[in-house]
């Protein structure tokens, strides 16, 4: 069952490196599809380093085109969306898989900067909990299947560089009939907005 983690770039060579770093050691079945948006001469060197799909949009598409892009490439049962401000840890992706059964369209894990049920300290030792709200997720984030995505569309450019279209997709995803989860024992590091 592979997962095609898909990251976008356009700032932050820094944060890149370790979020990148951090995938290749912690995380097991999956190919990664770096993004990169705009031109930098530092971060494409930066990208080109790592053996793992690379495509760039010259022209910034926005973070749900970057996604679109990257999905285009994606071969996986599973698409991954990852910010590149992020440090995930041993098990983070395998704690979000336990939680897909049938119904189950989207898993996020949780994180210690958000100001919403998606915050570590809502925690109680559950495996999960069940979303009913579209606006309470995060895009840092997001584990979907492929056959979801197939069902409800790609991601919404219109949205332009970005916000909001994480929000979109959730809805779409809830409205499709299928269940929002947070993955209690899943958690990233997210530096919050740091290369927006």
């Amino acid at each position: 069952m592979k997962v095609s983690i898909i990251v976008p770039v356009r700032f932050r060579a820094d944060l890149t490196r370790v979020c990148i770093d951090s995938i290749l050691n912690y995380t097991k079945d999956f190919e990664l599809i770096l993004v990169q948006e705009g031109e930098d001469k530092e971060i494409t060197k930066l990208l080109k380093s790592y053996k793992t799909k690379f495509v760039q949009n010259k022209t910034p598409k926005g973070f749900a085109g970057a996604m679109n892009t990257g999905m285009d490439l994606a071969e996986g049962e599973y698409y991954c969306f990852l910010n590149n401000d992020t440090v995930v840890i041993p098990n983070w992706l395998d704690e979000m898989l336990k939680v897909f059964k049938d119904d189950v369209g989207l898993a996020a894990p949780t994180c210690g900067e958000v100001k919403s049920f998606q915050h570590i300290n809502y925690n109680h030792g559950q495996d999960f909990d069940y979303v009913n709200n579209p606006f309470v997720l995060m895009g840092v984030c997001f584990l979907i299947k492929k056959d979801v995505m197939d069902k409800i569309g790609r991601w919404d450019e219109s949205f332009g560089l970005g916000g909001g279209d994480d929000n979109d997709i959730c809805i779409r995803i809830h409205e499709a009939g299928y269940k929002l989860v947070i993955a209690r024992k899943s958690f990233i590091y997210h530096y919050c907005g740091a290369s927006f």
